[in-house]
């Protein structure tokens, strides 16, 4: 994502941090985004390894690892 549009929903902190501004996230379109192979096996193992998800982040997780299991092209 361009940092110009990626700058629309956070802020990044001096201590390295970055806030979502999830009313922001909740408004914007929906967007269709295409990844490299090597990206989307990067993200399955992201998803496959990374323990620290929070309840609410099931929203998003089950379907793009839906979409990620899918044939790579």
């Amino acid at each position: 994502m361009p940092r110009g549009l990626r700058e629309q929903y956070v802020k990044y902190l001096p201590d390295g941090r970055v806030l979502v501004d999830e009313q922001a996230v909740e408004l914007a379109e929906p967007a269709e985004i295409d990844f490299e192979k090597e990206e989307v096996r990067r993200l399955q193992r992201l998803l496959k390894e990374w323990t620290n998800f929070a309840e609410g982040d099931v929203s998003w997780v089950v379907p793009l690892k839906k979409q990620l299991d899918g044939p790579i092209l």
